[in-house]
């Protein structure tokens, strides 16, 4: 019953301790993709106020 509750938890930190390269990277990724399209949409919205409007 107790090996129940602890199978998942053992497997994600093994995954995570096998795949933490991959991860970072990807966090590391997303964050300057976001920064780089708020950078852009704010060059968008200078260049034309009714640009981000619906």
């Amino acid at each position: 019953m107790f090996a129940d509750f602890i199978r998942p938890i053992t497997l994600g930190f093994s995954l995570l301790r096998r795949f933490w390269p991959q991860l970072v990277a990807l966090v590391l990724a997303g964050v300057l993709v976001g920064d780089l399209l708020m950078q852009l949409a704010a060059k968008v919205a200078l260049a034309n106020h009714f640009a981000g409007r619906g």
